[in-house]
């Protein structure tokens, strides 16, 4: 259990400079229920990430924990031009994290909130892709419990 005030770190915040695993944060990018998203450099090959960690109000439920693991792993194995790519998961110092391919621009929750609704030829031309993602992943066994606008770029 984190004590309170225990610190951004143990909160789940994680500054810039932070080094987690091979891989020093850069900014906050993105955060939902299950933790944040941050840009991050791997301290070895200069390459830019997403590094995605558990929030720490999960850090105490084991189940949680291997299950964000469990699923980073499974994630690893879908091969497909348009699905992210994970690199790496891990623990290191009550951080429990996972790498993956670091994406440029808007998703689609922010584009409908700019634009408005598409219409139906956008849509056939964004969905295609993320269906065929989706049928790599189930190929291989993976299901994505999180598919939402926010999730598709």
């Amino acid at each position: 259990m984190i004590a309170p005030g225990a610190g951004p770190k143990a909160a789940g915040v994680l500054p810039p400079g932070t080094v987690v695993g091979r891989y020093a944060v850069v900014r906050e990018i993105g955060r939902g229920g299950m933790g944040r998203v941050y840009e991050a450099i791997h301290t070895d090959l200069q390459k830019t990430v997403a590094l995605k960690v558990l929030g720490a109000q999960h850090m105490d439920n084991p189940v949680v924990v291997e299950r964000f693991l469990r699923e980073g792993r499974n994630a690893s194995r879908v091969r497909h031009r348009h699905a992210i790519e994970v690199f790496d998961v891990g623990q290191q110092d009550g951080i429990v994290y996972l790498a993956m391919e670091h994406l440029q621009g808007d998703d689609l929750a922010q584009r409908l909130h700019r634009e408005g609704p598409l219409p139906a030829t956008a849509c056939v031309d964004l969905l295609l892709p993320a269906i065929a993602a989706l049928a790599a992943a189930h190929a291989v066994g993976v299901i994505h419990r999180d598919l939402k606008p926010g999730n598709l770029f």
